[in-house]
């Protein structure tokens, strides 16, 4: 899992935390190619159990 913490690690308002997970499972397919997915990209509030955002990637 790839994490891409605020450089100070101080949590401002609003400051996001975003991971890439490899799930060794297919979990969608490209629209365009058709290609197979198997990682996922989670966008979080910082010291919240918020989600943002969430989708299949390459």
């Amino acid at each position: 899992m790839k994490i891409k913490p605020c450089p100070d690690n101080k949590a401002e308002p609003g400051d996001r935390d975003e991971y890439t997970i490899e799930t060794n499972k297919i979990i969608g397919y490209d629209r365009d190619t058709g290609e197979q997915l198997s990682k996922l990209f989670i966008v979080v509030e910082r010291n919240t159990n918020k989600l943002v955002t969430a989708f299949p990637i390459k």
